[in-house]
This record gives structure tokens, sequence and C-alpha cells, in this order.
């Protein structure tokens, strides 16, 4: 959720943003092929209410399930981890309300009129946001360098870091 919140920053504030990343961003329309288990209970009346009470340790095993690629890198750490932030106040609410908020999609903003160099970085195997969305964000950005990780999901940066870092090392020049 964190790209679709840059780039609408980005575009209201050009002069304070030198370069751009964008990593899996939300914001465009797409239709997700396999939306993890968290956001799908999200959707439904009262058992969102609920997920603002109760995380199963299960749920959040499913929904990292949903988004890697390489499900051998999912570990107990890596599940206690996601479910550590979840239980921090405020954030199981805030998805929910996040996840159940309607994007007016004739409404968005136009990024042909963001000029910042900005790195499109995603997943090719992502199930949530697909990689379609990358070339439509590439389409409408005019200065962009789109970088697709082969075999990897939602999360580039947690399943392929040494990919995902020397993307952004590059566009960085560092």
């Amino acid at each position: 959720m964190g790209g679709q919140i840059a780039w609408h920053y980005a575009l209201m504030y050009p002069s304070k943003v030198e370069k751009l990343v964008l990593i899996d961003a939300a914001g465009l329309r797409y239709t997700s092929s396999k939306p993890p288990l968290a956001f799908r209970l999200a959707r439904i009346p009262i058992l969102n209410q609920l997920l603002t009470k109760i995380t199963p340790r299960s749920v959040v095993r499913k929904s990292i399930e949903d988004v890697y690629s390489d499900k051998s890198l999912i570990t107990d750490n890596l599940i206690d981890r996601y479910l550590e932030l979840a239980l921090r106040k405020g954030n199981r609410q805030a998805m929910v309300v996040r996840l159940t908020t309607t994007i007016d999609y004739n409404k968005i903003p136009d990024l042909q009129k963001m000029y910042m160099p900005t790195l499109i970085l995603w997943g090719n195997d992502d199930k949530l946001i697909p990689v379609s969305s990358a070339s439509e964000f590439s389409t409408l950005i005019p200065n962009d360098t789109m970088v697709i990780i082969p075999n990897c999901g939602h999360v580039p940066m947690e399943e392929c870091p040494i990919k995902s870092l020397q993307a952004l090392r590059s566009f960085l020049r560092i």
C-alpha cells in the first residue's frame, strides 16, 4: 500500500521528490488472480470487524503464502514478524478501512506529470497486483526504469532481496 501513497505524494509535492521507487505499487485498476486471505476476509462485512480484534496465525501464514512465489522462503520467523506487525495498535483497523474503501479509478491523477526518475520494480509472479500494472505505470510515467524480477511475487524486496537491491543500486547509481 506504500507505493500508492508514494506516487500520490510525488504528484502533490514534486519539488520534494528527487527520485521515486515503486515496488509492486497499487493505485491503478487491476484484478488480482489471488488476493491474500486476509484481504479477502477484510472485504466481508462482520468478518472484517472480527479481523480488527482477532488475527489467527493461520490467516497470516496463508496470506504470506498467497503473495510469495517461492513458498520455501516462508519461515516461522517471517510469519511471526508479519503477525507482530499486524497486531500493532491501529494496523488491523487501518487494513480493513483501506481494503473496504472504494477507489474511484476515473479520478486517478495524471501520472504523465510525474517527471522525476522513477524505478518500477515488480515481481513477475505477483498474484496480488499483476505485472501488467507495472507496464501500465511504465506507459504513464515519462521518466521511468522498469525492472521485472522473474520467479518473484508481491514482495520482491523480501523474496528476492539481492536482485531487488541490484536494481535499486543501479537506479540510484550507488
